[in-house]
Order: structure tokens, then sequence, then C-alpha cells
């Protein structure tokens, strides 16, 4: 069996992660209003689709689509994207092996590309992209950047979209979130955010991250999700969690090795009228090196029976 091996100050970094104070957030009671049923459900995804290479680190972009087409969700929240990032053996930050047969790399935006895929298939997605990290501070000489990306089926009406690049620590690669406001047909609306916070063993810079997350998705209905790059022990999700709630369902979603699968993925919910109306699904595959993460999500209806 396989032994992971700790060094000290990992260790000290972890220890304190788990001490540090969660601070109370305001409002919480608009949080906490029992849920009773809802209108119609939405279908949101969280996704970290490694730039478009599947579980083998090859590059296939119609497989990093073909889970989307299964599930149709409204709304999907996807991180680890570029922009003219592919490079030789690189796009973004990582790695690939080898294309899947037929597929291309080419220079383009990865959320216009998967839009393009999903319409073929007869999903008809508007897409948001923020690129935080200028891929040119990876290594010199690459082009494009690296981040994340929300689709948003056009049934649905976007009303507004917003950015966040998070206060940047040292020489650390540059993170952010990107949101839209969307209306649905009842007219009710509610604000999504796309976030994947820095890898960060000690916590805490994940947890200042948290805090300038909370900021900007503001008061209203909100569903915060991605790779947090954290279990839910850590003081980012915890934060999150005690402002909106998490509720997802068990297990992990990111296998580390054969043995060990880690939750990194999260979805929050949160709103005065705003919930979820059923159980969180984790989607195992090989898509990508992490699971996609499902969460249902609708307005509350007053009960009027006796």
């Amino acid at each position: 069996m396989q032994l992971i091996i700790l060094s000290p100050l990992l260790l000290l970094g972890i220890v304190l992660d788990r001490l540090r104070p969660v601070p109370v957030p305001l409002n919480l009671d608009s949080y906490k209003k029992p849920f009773v049923k809802s209108s119609s459900d939405i279908k949101v995804m969280s996704y970290n689709v490694q730039c478009c290479l599947s579980a083998a680190s090859r590059y296939a972009p119609t497989v990093t689509c073909s889970i989307i087409v299964e599930q149709a969700p409204d709304i999907v929240l996807l991180q680890e994207l570029t922009d003219r990032g592919m490079d030789g053996n690189w796009i973004g930050t990582t790695a690939h092996t080898t294309t899947e047969e037929d597929e291309t790399i080419d220079k383009i935006n990865q959320i216009e590309l998967l839009v393009s895929i999903l319409e073929k298939q007869g999903l008809h997605y508007e897409g948001v992209y923020h690129g935080p990290h200028e891929l040119s501070e990876s290594l010199a000489g690459r082009e494009g950047t690296y981040g994340i990306g929300i689709l948003v089926l056009k049934k649905h009406r976007i009303l507004k979209r917003d950015t966040l690049t998070y206060t940047r620590l040292h020489d650390r690669e540059v993170r952010g979130a990107v949101s839209v406001d969307v209306e649905f047909s009842d007219k009710k609306a509610c604000k999504f955010i796309c976030t994947h916070l820095q890898h960060d063993p000690t916590g805490y810079e994940q947890f200042l991250q948290a805090l300038e997350l909370i900021k900007f998705a503001g008061g209203g209905n909100v569903v915060i999700g991605g790779d947090m790059n954290c279990g839910s022990s850590a003081a980012a999700v915890r934060t999150l969690g005690a402002r909106y709630g998490e509720k997802n369902a068990d297990g992990g979603t990111f296998p580390f090795n054969r043995w060990l699968t880690i939750k990194l993925d999260h979805l929050f919910c949160g709103g005065s009228d705003f919930g979820r109306t059923r159980g969180d699904k984790i989607l195992k595959g090989d898509w990508s090196d992490h699971y996609p993460v499902l969460c249902f999500v609708g307005h509350a209806i007053e009960n009027n029976r006796s």
C-alpha cells in the first residue's frame, strides 16, 4: 500500500488551519429558513474539466462534454479552462500525453469550444469566461490565460455578469471567481458563482479567498460551486458552509490514488426563499481527473395545506 509522508511544516499548517476561528456571518437566520418545496428544479453542475484532458491526460473535449450532454444541467460551473493556452505538450498548466482520435488542439477559447460541441449535441448554452492567470507568468514565452467559466442554458436569461480576481500573495498563481445573475421562467433570479481556490496545504490563502468570495457574492439567492482545493474540515469550506450551508453528497471527488479519493469540489446554496430541492450527486467517471458534482436547487413555495 502506498504511504503518504507529510512534512512537519505541512502538519503544522494543517493543525493551525483546523484551529482557525470561523467568522460568524451576518443575517445567518435568513439562510436557515426551512425549505418546503420548489416550483421547479434547477440542475447545477460543478465540474473541473482539467483543460479538457481526460483522467488519462488525453486531450478530448468531446469526452469532457459527454457527461454534460448526459445530464443537461441548467448551469455548469467549470474550473481549469484556458483561452489560447495550448503550447506543445502543455494545455493551460497541465501536460497532456496525446489526443483522442479526431481531436485537434487549437489555440482557442475553451469555453467557446465547449459551447460549439454542445450545440452540435442539441444543447444551447451561453458561456462566460474569466482568465485571471496569465500563462506567461508560469513559463516565459507562453501565451493565453487560465481560469474558470460558466455555461447557462439559453432558455434562461443572464441579467448580469461579474468577475473577481483574488488578492495575490507573493508570486502565487492568480485565482479568481466569475458570476452570472440568472432569471428563470418564473421571473425569479439567482446568482451563480464559479471559483477555483488556491492550492494551499496550509489553508491560509484559501481562507482569505473565501472571505473575499463572501463579499463578492453579496446578499440574496446564491449558489457557489467549484474546486476549493480542500476538504470539508478546512477553514475556507467551513467559512462558506457557515454562511450558506453545505449539504453535499458524501464521498470524494478527486481520486488521489487507487485507495484514496479526496473531497475537493463543493457546492453551497443560500437565500431567504431558495435552497436545495433534493440531495446532491457525485458523478464518477473518467471524463477528467475530478468527478463532477450535481445539486438541485429552486425557490420555495409556501405550503398552505393544514
